[in-house]
């Protein structure tokens, strides 16, 4: 995962790379592009829209573990979580694993 990863970050560093030129050499332009008024507003939305899901999350998961954490002492210890997650957690993996193969990424 980490050579493919350096690999693109690389490539992502070669101004005007074309299939089958050789390189120039290295430079920031192709992330200096990020600030032309056509790619700017793509992403503010698309921070606004992290931002927004984060805190969202932070907001409904942090409750959710506290009442795991501190569940009714009369049942076995680890039953009711353990429950819980064989509840929610095969559904977010089955989405996964049905968008992965369509090729459907958000």
């Amino acid at each position: 995962m980490v050579v493919p990863t350096l690999l693109i970050l690389e490539i992502s560093l070669v101004p005007g790379l074309r299939p089958g030129q050789p390189t120039d050499g290295y430079g920031l332009g192709n992330y200096l592009q990020i600030f032309q008024p056509v790619y700017l507003g793509v992403v503010l939305r698309t921070v606004k829209f992290a931002l927004v899901t984060t805190i969202a999350c932070l907001l409904l998961g942090f409750p959710v573990a506290y009442w795991l954490a501190l569940m009714s002492p009369n049942r076995p210890r680890g039953q009711s979580q353990y429950r819980l997650l064989e509840d929610h957690c095969p559904p977010n993996a089955t989405g996964h694993c049905g968008r992965q193969p369509a090729g459907i990424h958000y």
